[in-house]
Parts: structure tokens; C-alpha cells; sequence
């Protein structure tokens, strides 16, 4: 009997002790076989991954073979709109396309579509000469647009309109840029076809219904940026102009950073990541009140990760080098301290739903391979957020009033004139989310009446209206001396190329469409222009 109490251990007999021996002896043995079933199990367990995770991942990629398509599936439209283009300008040109076998996720090559159409728009009618110019040049008569696909490294594909027409006139260009309230930066000096992609901006003198309006490659920017690609347009006068597209295959997978930020994991997508870097605490420096580095040469600022998100700021043990993540691009970017990298990896992204669809800074979640769920940062929201926090602005232009006196230090005032009470909150909380004071009025003659108590630095407004409608209350605006400079957007449901030329006529600053509206471009827009 092995069940003993202590004050009875001192008349154990010798047959007592045998017991508690033997019994120990029979736990032993019962251990030792747990632990070796233990162990079989998880042999077992791990032969059953290695033979299932080939299946789930030849599953995976079946599943996405199933939306690819193939380029000529949107390409077949593109001889017939540089045929007809061509023919309204009294001039001669081709389409050639190159690569129209590569496939694409189907909602990848819907999105392009309209980008494509815009860009081979403005090779046409910007680019190709009129057949007797190209004559006396020494080229063919007929001019040629060349739209080539080929895929690049890390799932992404990159898709170029390539024409041989004049080139770029950068002179045009610089004066459009001024007419339409911005002053180019010495950056632009070097590439000053950036300037191509701001609204309003053309190197047309004249509005037609093609051309002049200066919506074409801002809206190519625009629609590329939803898809987290990237724009790059390079001129050679004389030669032609290339416009680069870079876009990821499909938008079910993407590559990602996983990091820590507090004790959660996330997703940094690879898309505008520039690197990821350490940062010594003595290279942090303030500049203007904004903490800032120097990295690859160039000064940036850089911001707690976890501040921007809106999470409290957990104390870190003390850190040779502080895990530093760059986003951006070009001359803009931001560093954003994390508290750990963890890995780099391809992920399956589930959207959020359109309950949670309006949070700019996420995008969707995932389930790592550890089994927790993990946020993915949309990166472009975190950029927006971080000017706000900083309140530094990283764009390639800096848009100036009439004398171009810095505004007064101020919370910045947006008036949104909308008469739908669903649209005027949704407005009204993405611009109050951004650090914003917003006044809001419910159609054109109520805002007229609202701009006259308080100096607001942009007004957001609907064009369909009762009483005075959006086009009426802009040109209203605009003939108001005090109101005149005032940055007016229009954001409407009203998409047709005659709409948005008759907003920038009456004097809109910029004309956004509801359909698929996106607030990142309605906060850039806004930070653009104030």
C-alpha cells in the first residue's frame, strides 16, 4: 500500500517500500510509452503535411488557373480604337501587340482595360504625327503604337504603350502644370513627364472630346494605383514615349512581409515596399518638429508603426538597431519602425467585406502558417496616414495660391455639398478619419451660403443636386473674386467623358466618379491641391 501518510513513514515496512518502488517502476513505463505514442503521432502528422501540402498547393494553383485569361482577350479592341481615332484626326496609325499570350487574373485585366484605352488614347492623339509632319521627318506615313506584356520577377507583369511619335513637350507641359495650380519641384526638372499624371494637366491647347482635358493619365495612375501598381513615363522628343505599367498577375496572392507590431503579427504586401533596413536611434533626427533618417542616401520621415495604426505603444527593450520598413516610392517615402520582421512569404488574401471595406490602412487578413490571423496593411493608406502624422508632403509638386504664400498653421476646413445623407457621413467621416474639420451643406445654394461664414481650404461636392447642381454651384465659385482659387472637387456618379469635360470647364479642380470610388484618391487629391 503505496498510500501512506507522513507520520506513518517511520513504521514503513520493506514490502511498503517495494510498493511506492513498484508503482513508480509501472509510471515510468506508462511515461516512456505516452511519450514514444507521442512521438508517433507527430511523425505521422508531419508525413500527412509533407503529403498533403503538395496537394493543397497544386489545388491553389489550379483554383487560379481557373480566372486567368490570356492578354488578347482585351487586346482585340485596340486596332479597331487606334483605326477610328486615327481616322477622326486625319492621321495614319497601327497597333502592334506583343505578348497578348501571357495570362492575367481576369479582374487584373478588367481593371486594365480602361488604363490601356486612355494610354494608346494619348499616343494617338499627343504622339503620332499628321502623316505629311512624319513625311518631312523622314518617318513612315503611318505612325505605330506597340503594346507589349511580359512578366517579370515576383508574379508581376509589365505592360508598356510605346509609341514613335514626337515625344513629349515638356515646355507645354510645364505651362499647363502652372495654369492648373502647381508649382513643379527641382525633381521635375529632371523628369518632368511626372507631371503628365496630375489632373488637369494636358499638352493640348484645344478641348476636344479626345483630348485636351488633362484626365488620361491620371486616370491610368488612378486605376494602376487600385491594383498596387506602379506608372512610369519616359519621352525622348523627336522619338516617342513609353508609358510602363507594372501590375501583379493576379489579386488573389500576393508576396508579403510578415512583421510584428505589439504582440500581433501583420502583412506588409511588397508592393511600394522599398526595403527593410536598421536604423540606429542616434540616426533619428528632427526636422520641422518631424522625427527623421537618412536611408540609400535620402532623407525620410520615419514613424512608430504602431502610432500610425492606432495601437498603444508597447516599451522596447533596448534595441542596438530599431527593424525599420520603407514604403513609397521615388522621392516619396516613409520609414515605419516595427518591432520585429518575421518572415517574407506568398499569402492568400480574404477581402474584409463591405463592412469593414471604407478602413484605409487594411486591406484584408490572412492565416499565416502558424494559424493566426494577421491583418494586411494596404500600403497606401499607411503613406496617407503617415503625411497626416507628420505633416510633411512627399508629392512631386506642390500646389500654390495665386501669390504663393505658405497657408496660416491651422486644422485645414473641407466643406462636402451632398444631398445624400448616406454619401454626406461617408465623406464626411473618410475626411474627418484624415485629420480634417469637415462643414457639410446639403446642395449648391446651401454651400454658397456656408463659404461665406468660414475660410475653408477645399470644398468636396456632388454634382446632382436640387436647387443649384454641382456644375452651377463651380462655376458660382469661380465667378465669386474672393472664392476664385478656392480647390473645388467634384465626386459623382456621373462618369461620361461629356460630364467630367463640362466639370473642368466650369473650373472643378478635379472630378472623381463614384462608381468604384476610391478615398485614397479623394485624400491625395485633396492633399494635392491644399
Amino acid at each position: 500500500n503505496a498510500r501512506l501518510a507522513l507520520p506513518d513513514i517511520a513504521r514503513m515496512t520493506s514490502a511498503d517500500v517495494q510498493s511506492i518502488i513498484d508503482l513508480l517502476d509501472r509510471v515510468n513505463v506508462f511515461s516512456a510509452e505516452i511519450a514514444t505514442r507521442t512521438r508517433a503521432l507527430a511523425s505521422r502528422a508531419q508525413q500527412d503535411r509533407r503529403s498533403v501540402d503538395p496537394l493543397v498547393d497544386d489545388l491553389l494553383a489550379q483554383v487560379g488557373t481557373v480566372v486567368m485569361l490570356p492578354f488578347s482577350s482585351i487586346s482585340g479592341m485596340f486596332p479597331k480604337a487606334v483605326r477610328d481615332l486615327a481616322r477622326q484626326e486625319s492621321k495614319s496609325a497601327e497597333v502592334v501587340v506583343v505578348g497578348a499570350e501571357t495570362e492575367l487574373d481576369r479582374r487584373v485585366l478588367e481593371q486594365l482595360k480602361d488604363p490601356l484605352i486612355h494610354a494608346i488614347r494619348n499616343a494617338v492623339s499627343h504622339g503620332i504625327e499628321l502623316p505629311a509632319e512624319r513625311e518631312r521627318l523622314g518617318k513612315d506615313r503611318t505612325g505605330t503604337v506597340t503594346v507589349q506584356v511580359a512578366r517579370n520577377e515576383g508574379g508581376r507583369v509589365c505592360v508598356t504603350v510605346a509609341d514613335d511619335g514626337r515625344g513629349l513637350d515638356t515646355a507645354a507641359l510645364r505651362a499647363s502644370a502652372e495654369q492648373a495650380g502647381f508649382e513643379p519641384r527641382d525633381a521635375d526638372n529632371e523628369n518632368p513627364s511626372t507631371l503628365a499624371f496630375a489632373m488637369g494637366v494636358s499638352t493640348s491647347s484645344t478641348v476636344s472630346d479626345i483630348s485636351g482635358r488633362g484626365v488620361g493619365l491620371s486616370v491610368v495612375k488612378e486605376n494602376i494605383g487600385q491594383l498596387e501598381g506602379s506608372v512610369e513615363f519616359e519621352s525622348t522628343p523627336g522619338i516617342g514615349a513609353t508609358l510602363r505599367m507594372v501590375v501583379p498577375t493576379t489579386r488573389a496572392t500576393i508576396h508579403g512581409v510578415v512583421i510584428a507590431v505589439g504582440k500581433r503579427p501583420y502583412v506588409v504586401p511588397t508592393t511600394r515596399l522599398f526595403g527593410v533596413f536598421r536604423v540606429d536611434e542616434g540616426d533619428v533626427a528632427a526636422s520641422a518638429g518631424v522625427p527623421t533618417t537618412v536611408i540609400d542616401g535620402q532623407v525620410m520621415p520615419i514613424l512608430d508603426l504602431a502610432a500610425v495604426l492606432g495601437l498603444p505603444i508597447v516599451r522596447r527593450e533596448a534595441l542596438e538597431h530599431l527593424p525599420v520598413l520603407v514604403l513609397g516610392s521615388g522621392i516619396e517615402r516613409v520609414a515605419f519602425v516595427v518591432d520585429a520582421v518575421l518572415s517574407e512569404q506568398s499569402i492568400l488574401v480574404k477581402p474584409l467585406g463591405p463592412q469593414l471595406g471604407t478602413m484605409q490602412m487594411i486591406s484584408g487578413a490572412t492565416v499565416l502558417a502558424t494559424g493566426l490571423v494577421a491583418p494586411v496593411l494596404e500600403p497606401r493608406g499607411l503613406l496617407i496616414a503617415a503625411r497626416s502624422t507628420s505633416g510633411a508632403s512627399t508629392n512631386v509638386m506642390t500646389p500654390t495660391g495665386a501669390d504663393g504664400a505658405e497657408e496660416p498653421d491651422r486644422p485645414r476646413l473641407v466643406l462636402v455639398v451632398e444631398d445624400s445623407i448616406t454619401s454626406r457621413m461617408m465623406l464626411s467621416n473618410i475626411l474627418t478619419t484624415a485629420g480634417y474639420q469637415v462643414r457639410t451643406a446639403v446642395d449648391g445654394v446651401d454651400a454658397l451660403t456656408v463659404l461665406n461664414s468660414d475660410t475653408f481650404d477645399a470644398v468636396v461636392s456632388d454634382v446632382e443636386m436640387p436647387n443649384l447642381n454641382g456644375f452651377d454651384f463651380t462655376a458660382a465659385v469661380r465667378s465669386d473674386e474672393t472664392l476664385a482659387d478656392l480647390p473645388v472637387i467634384l465626386v459623382t456618379s456621373l462618369e461620361s467623358l461629356e460630364d467630367k469635360a463640362r466639370g473642368l470647364e466650369v473650373g472643378a479642380n478635379a472630378y472623381l466618379v463614384k462608381n468604384g470610388f476610391d478615398q485614397f484618391r479623394l485624400l491625395e487629391t485633396i492633399r494635392n491641391l491644399i
